[in-house]
């Protein structure tokens, strides 16, 4: 494995994906994620709350918990088509993608999203950093004889987001061509969470008027937007329980991959017994449904919580430690 094995030499700004045209898949099982107060996006039929999307400043996050992996090489995009998800011969028009790694069980082992660059021809890997050791075991098992290399550059490009109102590609793409290695992409998996930038520079949004930092776990949570092992538990999660489908994640149009089988029947069969939902706790024992997650009266939820798609379907209330769940 290589280090820095070459440079960006200005600053690529990606233009917004266009629709998948595999879209048969989406909100073809909306239904288990229909609840009071959570609304629909158009185009994703994913249902989540609109209240933090809806009053979202102008703000940006470093996200400490994410590296950065490179694949190169002639056969970077053949590589990975067997590997994944998604289908990487869309990458490179579309840019930037959300998708899976899954064991031969069809278990999600690594969520990620994929950002092509044209000045290096190379695909850009934005991960999990405390999952960065076993993506690289994966990579390498797989890699045989292609003609490939991987690259950490976990201590030398960092990963951020902005969200907001002016968060937008047109607007901060002018002020981000000051580092050497720059890639400033739409987020592929809904508009609501704005741009990804991976850089060298450190905090290139801090000096942007009126940006301010935040966490952007409690807002991404509440897009109903899972990432990472502690909401996708590595090898005991389907990715159509994680709603990476819904994301544009899973192409179910694509030949094989490794954990196809299960995830191709799932859908097709219409068999997901559970999902991931984004939903907000009140004090039921006071009556008062203004006591919520954000205003410091209760826990700060740290992940999403599965529940039956009974309960879902059949409407019934809902309660966790004796709060109320809306």
């Amino acid at each position: 494995m290589t280090s820095n094995s070459r440079p960006i030499r200005s600053c690529t700004a990606l233009p917004i994906p266009s629709p998948s045209t595999d879209s048969r898949h989406r909100g073809s099982h909306a239904r288990y994620l229909r609840m009071t107060a959570m609304r629909s996006q158009t185009g994703r039929h994913l249902h989540y709350s609109s209240e933090c999307a809806s009053s979202i400043q102008n703000s940006w996050s470093h996200l400490k918990n994410r590296a950065v992996i490179e694949v190169s090489g002639e056969d970077a995009i053949s590589f990975l088509q067997g590997l994944t998800t998604n289908d990487m011969n869309h990458l490179r028009s579309q840019k930037s993608m959300l998708s899976a790694f899954l064991n031969a069980q069809g278990r999600v082992m690594h969520d990620a999203l994929l950002v092509y660059s044209e000045p290096t021809n190379s695909i850009f890997i934005d991960v999990a950093s405390d999952q960065k050791q076993d993506f690289l075991k994966l990579l390498k098992r797989y890699k045989l004889r292609a003609k490939v290399a991987l690259s950490d550059h976990s201590d030398s490009l960092k990963v951020y987001a902005a969200v907001g109102p002016d968060a937008v590609l047109e607007k901060l793409a002018p002020g981000a061509d000051k580092s050497e290695i720059c890639l400033l992409f739409q987020d592929p998996r809904l508009r609501e969470l704005g741009v990804r930038l991976i850089s060298s520079e450190a905090q290139p949004f801090a000096s942007m008027a009126g940006f301010n930092e935040i966490s952007d776990t409690l807002y991404r949570i509440s897009l109903g937007v899972a990432q990472g092992p502690k909401e996708l538990p590595q090898g005991s999660c389907l990715p159509l329980e994680g709603n990476i489908e819904l994301f544009g994640g899973v192409s179910f149009n694509k030949g094989c991959y490794v954990g196809q089988e299960l995830t191709a029947r799932s859908h097709f069969r219409g068999q997901i017994r559970k999902r991931l939902i984004p939903f907000v706790i009140t004090d039921s024992s006071e009556g008062d449904s203004s006591d919520t997650i954000g205003t410091g009266k209760t826990d700060v939820l740290e992940t999403a919580i599965k529940f039956d798609k009974e309960a879902l379907k059949s409407g019934e209330s809902v309660e966790v430690e004796g709060k109320g769940v809306t």
